[in-house]
């Protein structure tokens, strides 16, 4: 770029003197545990972290479950509203075939 922006400079820019001897800001780095115990137990973390995650997108991408909740009741039924719309549809264009026919003759 042609000097549009000023160019950051120090501990917390990308390749400024924070930096530590393993190249890695400290800012940046997690606390690590370190016994073997803590290293399990935070790999159990996330591991339970992930399959929480997996499950809530797999429940997000199943459109038929979805669907099916949102147009039935609790007890199984199709819900009232959405039979009344279905009936009104049917009896709209039950009515417009008649007045074209009617209009044909």
């Amino acid at each position: 770029m042609s000097g549009d922006r000023p160019v950051p400079t120090g501990p917390d820019s990308p390749g400024g003197s924070g930096a530590t001897a393993a190249g890695s800001s400290s800012k940046d780095a997690p606390a690590s545990p370190e016994t073997p115990d803590a290293l399990a137990a935070d790999v159990a973390r996330q591991r339970e972290e992930l399959a929480v995650t997996v499950e809530e997108l797999q429940a997000r991408l199943d459109v038929k479950t979805r669907m099916t909740g949102a147009m039935t009741t609790a007890d199984g039924s199709l819900r009232p509203e959405l039979v009344g719309a279905l009936v009104a549809g049917v009896v709209a264009v039950a009515g417009l075939l008649v007045l074209r026919w009617r209009r044909s003759r």
